[in-house]
């Protein structure tokens, strides 16, 4: 990756003592290197995938957002998961005033007289 990229290139220069540059890898031997290494990434991420479960491929990308995501999991939540419903609003705190009126105000008057009785933790 990344790191690999900035290692070659901090070895292909070097500052003198007299503050100029000197090559320590020639230009071609670098661009084989990063090449090389290149392709060898390209064809670890395709054979990663295709050997991969293909019911776990869509894992790979989403295109919700955050908030829509705790949406969808807390409309998802059964009536009887109110665990699963406080944790997702725990995990998206910032989107109590987003959630609010449509969703948050109707679950807790609905269920504000049984967790007064219950007193969950």
């Amino acid at each position: 990756g990344s790191v690999g990229s900035v290692y070659l290139y901090s070895n292909h220069y070097s500052v003198g003592d007299e503050g100029d540059d000197t090559e320590k890898i020639d230009a071609e031997t670098l661009q084989a290197v990063l090449g090389s290494l290149s392709v060898i990434w390209l064809a670890s991420a395709v054979t990663f995938i295709s050997v991969m479960k293909r019911k776990y491929l869509s894992t790979f990308y989403n295109f919700d957002t955050a908030s829509d995501y705790g949406r969808k999991c807390f409309l998802n939540a059964r009536e009887d998961q109110d665990d699963v419903k406080s944790d997702t609003l725990a995990d998206h705190p910032d989107m109590y005033h987003t959630w609010g009126e449509e969703l948050l105000k109707p679950w807790t008057l609905k269920n504000w007289d049984r967790w007064e009785e219950e007193k969950p933790a």
